[in-house]
């Protein structure tokens, strides 16, 4: 059984409870359960968040209110980074921290489409040390654990390898919840321009893309593509929008599989920068540092 102390990843003096692959696996398949029974509900009750493109339903709530429960109960003094309780605020610290986002591709949920997941990322001193992603729908179980690799299904898999970027298939993040701030009446101005700022620069990285890969995917859900960049689907990944629970487990999952993922500028990457850079190798992700364009850089 594989284990991780918190209390020796922090240095401190006394033991505490030991978080395992095993039970991050275990209530990710329960949250799993209640998204696949809701799956294809057809009047699931659906409000949106900071614009008409970033959805939530109540099974968001329901799952991640679900995890922090079994979490808060098992490991009582862990910190929680999720989607739907979580404030601008809020970032990962040193402390044990459960980076949760209960549906990655809530829009995929709602229309029924099977590119959605539960993905589930521990950290401690912000760094992630265990990795699950779960997409129900699919019978996909992604996980990882730092320096033991990633599986699919408890299988050992592996990045492409692909090292050339015109060989390389690569999802485009395309950060609609944003662009669609442009225009809305109730948006300030700040807003609105760092909105036209980020289009600049989706616009931009999709060309470049186009131009100079194989070809382009998107599958409207962070954590599904970063796994696929792990098992092989995928070259490489590329966005602007991601945030901490997005990215968490999944990018993980992709340096366990051999590969490698940086900010757009070829530093390492901060989780809470929110662009994220993935490759099947660090080649190919270095190959696009200074064509891709992101506001500030």
């Amino acid at each position: 059984m594989s284990t991780v102390n918190p209390a020796d990843a922090v240095g401190e003096a006394k033991p505490g409870p030991e978080v395992t692959v095993e039970f991050v696996q275990a209530i990710a398949r329960e949250a799993g359960e209640i998204l696949r029974t809701s799956f294809y509900d057809r009047n699931k009750k659906v409000d949106t968040k900071d614009s008409p493109a970033d959805l939530v339903t109540e099974y968001d709530r329901a799952i991640e209110d679900h995890l922090k429960k079994r979490i808060h109960k098992a490991f009582p003094t862990h910190q929680f980074l999720c989607e739907e309780s979580s404030t601008s605020n809020d970032c990962l610290t040193d402390a044990p921290t459960w980076v949760i986002d209960p549906i990655d591709g809530t829009t995929n949920f709602v229309h029924s489409i099977p590119h959605t997941c539960v993905s589930i990322g521990f950290a401690v001193n912000k760094q992630v040390l265990i990795g699950v992603v779960y997409a129900p729908i699919l019978e996909e179980l992604f996980t990882a654990e730092k320096g033991k690799g990633a599986y699919l299904n408890g299988e050992r898999i592996h990045t492409s390898g692909r090292r050339d970027p015109s060989r390389a298939v690569v999802c485009c993040g395309f950060s609609v919840s944003s662009l669609r701030k442009i225009g809305m009446p109730d948006v300030d101005p700040v807003a609105q321009a760092a909105a036209r700022e980020i289009e600049k620069s989706v616009m931009n990285n999709v060309t470049y893309c186009v131009h100079n890969c194989r070809d382009i995917r998107h599958y409207g859900s962070t954590a599904l593509e970063l796994c696929y960049v792990a098992a092989g689907r995928l070259d490489a990944y590329q966005s602007l929008s991601p945030k901490e629970w997005d990215l968490a487990a999944g990018v993980l999952i992709v340096e366990e599989a051999g590969g490698c993922v940086i900010d757009f500028d070829g530093k390492p990457l901060e989780l809470h920068v929110r662009r994220a850079l993935a490759a099947s190798t660090e080649e190919l992700a270095r190959s696009f540092v200074g064509k891709l364009t992101a506001p500030g850089l």
